[in-house]
């Protein structure tokens, strides 16, 4: 449900709705730029939303979307939030249709803006495909933090989240205490939506039931490393789940690997020394090639 909102923000007729509350797509005549209007719906705890989106205007991610400014009604529950306007597609629309050489890309900049979000002490809660999307730049920014939570604050008395994206401890009888390591579950059930642009039975079980080695059944070989992280993404117990920052360092040392190189300058001539181009060494101090 609306409010009045600012002039300074003129819809432009564009509507969506997410976990948070309906969505007014505006511009922003001063900035001239457009933004999302969020507006708060079945707000029970004020003064929590806000800590809350204070310590989302803390995190600097280029994976995470950016919060602006917050606006209030007339009324003690109308809350709106200005955030950036994402408009490219959400992952949800591309899962299942992405080629072999971007998977490893698009999982780096997710792990990246979940272990952002750790860093900040929050946890998301709700990370699913079509709660990411890109921006105009072509970077993937998470969004839809309605659910989210302090880490010291972890305790929920309903079960919450997505199926087949909610890890299985968030199925035990309430109150249920959760760790990050929900939101590392989900990132690996994203892993494996992305692909196939499904998931698996098992997954959609209550609680979920997730084979030992899940991503074997990718269609192409990754490097053990990854492999092995990817797969205790989805670990049962929490506790045998990698932080994200893990997964990201593993993502990201294999998307460089074979990928440094360096020039070195010796009597005039500039020489090339990559993965390909490493037959030769290079001596330095003498200046010549050997």
């Amino acid at each position: 449900m609306y409010f009045k909102i600012p002039d300074r923000y003129r819809p432009t007729g564009k509507r969506m709705s997410g976990g948070f509350g309906d969505v007014l797509v505006c511009k922003d005549t001063n900035l001239d730029r457009l933004v999302a209007v969020k507006f708060a719906r079945n707000i029970k705890d004020l003064s929590r939303l806000l800590d809350e989106i204070a310590a989302l205007q803390r995190i600097r991610s280029k994976h995470v979307v950016e919060v602006y400014d917050l606006i209030f009604g007339k009324g003690e529950d109308e809350v709106a939030i200005i955030t950036e306007f994402l408009p490219g597609r959400d992952l949800l629309a591309i899962s299942g249709k992405i080629e072999q050489g971007a998977y490893l890309k698009i999982l780096y900049q997710i792990a990246s803006g979940i272990g952002d979000i750790h860093e900040q002490g929050e946890i998301h809660r709700d990370i699913k495909p079509n709660n990411m999307k890109y921006d105009d730049e072509g970077f993937i920014k998470i969004f839809d933090f309605g659910l989210t939570k302090p880490e010291d604050e972890a305790i929920t008395i309903g079960n919450v989240g997505t199926p087949g994206f909610a890890a299985p401890e968030l199925f035990a009888p309430p109150p249920v205490t959760f760790t990050k390591a929900v939101d590392t579950y989900a990132f690996g059930a994203t892993a494996l939506f992305a692909w196939f642009g499904t998931l698996p039975d098992n997954l959609l079980e209550a609680p979920p039931q997730p084979d030992e080695k899940p991503f074997a059944s990718l269609p192409f070989g990754l490097p053990n490393d990854v492999l092995s992280v990817l797969d205790r993404t989805l670990s049962v117990r929490p506790i045998d789940r990698p932080s994200m920052n893990e997964v990201k360092d593993i993502i990201g040392r294999r998307l460089v690997f074979g990928r440094h190189q360096a020039l070195a300058v010796s009597g005039g001539t500039v020489y090339e020394i990559n993965r390909n181009k490493n037959q030769k060494g290079i001596n330095i101090n003498a200046g010549t090639m050997v």
